[in-house]
């Protein structure tokens, strides 16, 4: 038996000898796998602050077992999420993890400034009022809310924008014939949190 090099240190090529899923062109159960392993292991964790601490559960360090887990799902046109099931984990997984439309993978990019610990979707303007709110849309255009005299208003401006966009992308979500009812329950309760702060 031949012994191939872990992926990033840590991912096991477990596929037959006589297969090779990386080579041109890239099995696209593998691709889907080595991506995965990068983001956790690899230099993009290192780079993107949303990657810090994610890890892979030893189940899916195989290659096989991940690619069989993967032929079960939705998985064509669709991106692997890791966050919307379980947003306080940072676990790749067969219980945290499916296969989405980009416009639901990206539903919850609106980042934090830059510049300082504001919280989400309040930045700071150069002239006027002293916060503005953006909200990042289904479709990941951003949109300006205003401005506001203090953080904490233009986050709530923020907060209940975000609640509309996510109740409109998930009912947009389930007019597709491979939406994942978990999803949507996840989405909505993040929706009912955000119009209660």
């Amino acid at each position: 038996m031949s012994r191939r090099k872990p992926l990033r240190g840590f991912g096991i090529n477990d596929a037959p000898q006589n297969e090779n899923p990386a080579s041109k062109p890239m099995c696209p159960y593998y691709s889907r796998w080595k991506g995965m392993i990068g983001r956790c292991y690899g230099k993009e964790a290192e780079r993107r602050r949303g990657y810090e601490g994610c890890q892979v559960s030893d189940d899916w360090r195989s290659f096989m077992r991940f690619k069989e887990w993967m032929q079960r799902q939705p998985w064509q046109g669709n991106h692997l999420d890791k966050d919307i099931l379980r947003p306080w984990e940072k676990l790749y997984c067969p219980e945290t993890s499916v296969f989405v439309p980009v416009f639901i993978n990206t539903l919850m990019n609106d980042c934090a400034s830059v510049q300082g610990d504001l919280p989400l979707g309040v930045t700071r303007k150069p002239r006027g009022l002293p916060f503005a709110a953006k909200i990042r849309l289904a479709d990941s255009k951003r949109v300006g809310l205003g401005a506001y005299e203090t953080a904490n208003e233009a986050h709530q401006a923020w907060a209940i924008a975000k609640a509309g966009v996510i109740r409109q992308a998930v009912d947009q979500y389930r007019t597709t014939d491979r939406f994942d009812e978990r999803v949507c329950i996840a989405l909505l309760d993040r929706a009912d949190r955000l119009a209660a702060t």
